[in-house]
C-alpha cells in the first residue's frame, strides 16, 4: 500500500482528476462504477447492456460504459486505479476447506473466466500490480453502506448468500476506520437458507426470493419444521443444519451467456421427509405456509442479530446495513419498524452489484482521497441518459427494422406533458416512464418505471397478467409524494424511503382507496419522493394528485421477464411486445 501512497503524489499536481473504477465480477449482477475524488458519477449493471437478467459474466460493456463517461468529463480515457470487490486472500483458511469440498470443475470455469475475460479482454497484467486494489468481499458491501451514509459513526452489518467465503461481516464503523467484529463464514449463510426454499417452492431462476416474500403473505400457518433447518443459539451465530442441504454445490455456475445457475442447494429428500407431514396435513396451502414461515424465520434471526448488537453497543445509533439479504424489503421494514437504532441506512443497492461501489469508496478511504471533493452524493440515478435527439434517432431506427409507425407528440414544457399523462393514468391507462439518468438498483425510482393508477384492485390483475407477464400473487409498489406519506402509510412525519427498500402497512381508513397497491396482509413498499430527490417525478405525481386527490402512483420497473430498459431502443422494443397504452420517453409521448 506505500507504492500506492507513493504513486499518488506523482499523479499530478492538480488533486482534483483522480479517478478510480470499481467492477464486479465473479459474482452474479456483474457492474462497474466510476469515481471522481472519491464521488461516485456512474454506475451501471453489466445486465441492463447485456439484457440478461443477473447477468454474472465479465463487465465488459459496463466498463466500456465507464471509459465513455470517463472521456466525455475529461477527454480521455485514462484512469488511475482499479478496485475490485473480492480478494483472494482473504479469509484463506475458510477458503481452502471450500475449495475441498466444492466441485473440481467450479474453480477449472473459475480459472477459465480469468483467462478469457481479465486477462484477454480487459488486460488485466497490463495493468500496474500496484494500481490495482482488491477489496474484501463483505468489506466492499459496508463500505457502500457506510461511506456513503452521512454517520461519523455506525454499526455495520452485512448479510448475502456468501462471498470472499464470508455470509456475514459485523462490523465498527468509524470515518477513519472500519473494523471486522465477527463473521460467520461458509456454508453456513441466511442467503444460502433463504435460497433453498425458493428452490424447494419451484422457484428455479437466480433472483426469485422476491416472489417467496409476495407468497408469504397468502401463508396463515407457522411450520415449525423450518427450525430444524436454521437455528440461532449464540449471540450474533445462526448455524445452518447441513445434513439438510447439498453444501458442494454451494457455488454459481459460470456459463457462456452468463445466466447464473445454482443446482439445487438443498437436500430434496431430507426437505421431503420434513415437511411430509405439513404437505399431507394441508396440502392445497402448503406453499404459501413455506413461504410464510421462511420470511417469519429469516425476520426473526436478522432482528435478533440487530437487537443483540444494540445491547452490545449501546452508545451507537447508527446502523448501516448491506448485502443482497437486504433487498428483502419485508425484512427492511420490519427493522425500520421496530427501531432498535434509532438511525438507519440501507444502500440503495445492496447486493452484488453494489459492491463495485463499495469497492470504489473503500479504495479512495484508503488512499486519503475521499475528502478532497465535497460535491453531494448521488446515490441512486447515476446511470446513462439520453437527450431528445438520441431518442428521436432511436425511434427512426426502430421504425426502420420493424416497420411500424406509432403516434408520437413531442411536447416541450413539462407541466404540459405531466399533465397529459397523469390525466391517462386517472383514466386507467398504463404508461411507461423513461426520464434522465437510469436507476442504480434493483428499483424502478420514477426514471425507467411502468406506471398506473392504484385506485382499483384490478390494476394488479391487469398489469400481472396483460403487461408483465408474471404470478397473480405479486403485489405492486407506490410511489407517494413525501409530504403525504403519513396519512396513507405508519411512516413517520419526517421519516423518508426514497429508495423503496422497506415494506410499511397501509393506513386502515386508507386502503380502499389504494387497493391496486395494497398487498393481501395490507401493506405497501413504497418510495417516498420529493423534489430534491426527482423533481420531474415529483411533478408528475403531484400533477395526478390534483387530478384524483391521491398522491401516489402505482410504480413498478419498466421489463417485463428480462432487465430494466436502459436506452430508448431498449424502451420501445418492451412497449411494442406489451399491452402498456403510452410511452413517454424525455419529451416524446408514442401511442400505438
Amino acid at each position: 500500500m506505500n507504492k500506492i501512497f507513493a504513486d499518488l503524489k506523482n499523479l499530478s499536481n492538480d488533486r482534483m482528476n483522480i479517478i478510480v473504477i470499481g467492477i464486479n465480477a465473479q459474482h452474479s449482477n456483474s457492474s462497474a462504477c466510476v469515481s471522481f475524488n472519491g464521488v461516485i458519477e456512474f454506475a451501471i449493471e453489466e445486465e441492463r447492456l447485456k439484457r440478461v437478467k443477473n447477468y454474472n459474466g465479465f463487465p465488459y460493456l459496463s466498463l466500456l460504459s465507464c471509459l465513455e463517461f470517463i472521456k466525455r468529463k475529461t477527454g480521455k480515457t485514462d484512469y488511475h486505479y482499479l478496485a475490485i470487490n473480492n480478494n483472494p486472500l482473504s479469509n484463506l483458511n475458510n477458503k481452502i476447506y471450500k475449495f475441498i469440498l466444492l466441485d473440481g470443475n467450479y474453480h477449472k470455469a473459475l480459472k477459465n473466466f480469468f483467462k478469457k475475460y481479465f486477462i484477454d479482454q480487459f488486460n488485466y497484467y497490463k495493468i500496474k500490480k500496484e494500481k490495482i486494489i482488491r477489496i474484501n468481499h463483505h468489506l466492499s458491501h459496508i463500505s457502500s453502506a457506510f461511506l456513503n451514509s452521512n454517520y461519523k459513526n455506525a454499526i455495520g452489518l452485512t448479510l448475502d448468500g456468501f462471498g470472499d467465503s464470508m455470509s456475514m461481516g459485523i462490523y465498527l464503523c468509524h470515518t477513519n476506520k472500519i473494523k471486522l467484529l465477527h463473521k460467520i463464514s461458509y456454508p453456513h449463510s441466511l442467503g444460502i437458507f433463504y435460497q433453498s426454499i425458493t428452490q424447494y417452492l419451484d422457484f428455479k431462476n437466480y433472483g426469485d426470493e422476491y416472489k417467496v416474500m409476495g407468497l408469504a403473505a397468502y401463508g396463515k400457518k407457522y411450520l415449525k419444521e423450518v427450525d430444524t433447518i436454521i437455528s440461532y443459539k449464540n449471540k450474533y451465530d445462526y448455524k445452518l443444519n447441513l445434513d439438510f442441504f447439498s453444501y458442494k454445490y454451494f457455488g454459481s455456475q459460470l456459463t457462456e451467456e452468463g445466466i447464473p445457475f445454482f443446482n439445487d442447494l438443498f437436500n430434496k429428500k431430507k426437505f421431503d421427509d420434513l415437511f411430509k407431514y405439513a404437505k399431507n396435513k394441508d396440502l392445497k396451502n402448503f406453499k404459501k405456509n413455506l413461504a410464510y414461515s421462511a420470511q417469519e424465520k429469516f425476520s426473526e434471526i436478522v432482528l435478533k442479530i440487530i437487537s443483540d448488537l444494540k445491547k452490545d453497543y449501546k452508545n451507537y445509533d447508527n446502523l448501516c446495513l448491506a448485502g443482497g439479504c437486504f433487498f428483502n424489503s419485508d425484512t427492511v421494514g420490519k427493522i425500520i419498524k421496530n427501531k432498535i437504532f434509532p438511525n438507519i441506512f440501507v444502500y440503495p443497492n445492496p447486493g452484488d452489484a453494489g459492491g463495485a461501489v463499495g469497492a470504489v469508496l473503500q479504495a479512495n478511504h484508503k488512499l486519503n482521497i475521499a475528502h478532497i471533493n465535497k460535491k453531494k452524493k448521488k446515490l441512486v440515478y447515476i446511470g446513462p441518459s439520453f437527450a431528445n435527439k438520441e431518442v428521436e434517432k432511436s425511434y427512426l431506427e426502430f421504425k426502420a427494422i420493424n416497420n411500424i409507425s406509432y403516434n408520437v407528440n413531442f411536447i416541450t414544457k413539462f407541466n404540459e406533458l405531466n399533465s397529459f399523462v397523469a390525466n391517462k393514468i386517472s383514466k386507467g391507462k398504463i404508461v411507461a416512464w423513461f426520464q434522465d439518468e437510469m436507476e442504480w438498483g434493483q428499483r424502478a425510482l420514477g426514471n425507467r418505471s411502468i406506471l398506473a393508477d392504484p385506485r382499483k384492485k384490478i390494476i394488479i390483475n391487469i398489469i400481472n397478467k396483460k403487461i408483465k407477464k408474471r404470478e397473480k400473487f405479486r403485489p405492486f409498489a407506490g410511489s407517494v409524494l413525501k409530504e403525504y406519506a403519513k396519512d396513507f402509510f405508519e411512516i413517520n412525519a419526517n421519516e423518508e424511503s426514497p429508495h423503496m427498500l422497506g415494506v410499511y402497512p397501509v393506513n386502515m381508513n386508507k386502503r380502499h382507496k389504494i387497493l391496486g397497491i395494497t398487498h393481501v396482509n395490507n401493506t405497501c413498499r413504497i418510495q417516498t419522493v420529493s423534489k430534491n430527490d426527482n423533481k420531474k417525478f415529483y411533478d408528475l405525481i403531484y400533477a395526478f394528485y390534483k387530478i384524483t386527490n391521491i398522491p401516489i402512483l402505482l410504480n413498478t420497473s419498466f421489463n417485463i421477464n428480462e432487465p430494466i430498459v436502459c436506452n430508448p431502443m431498449d424502451a420501445l422494443n418492451t412497449f411494442h411486445k406489451s399491452d402498456i397504452d403510452y410511452l413517454v420517453i424525455q419529451n416524446f409521448i408514442f401511442k400505438k
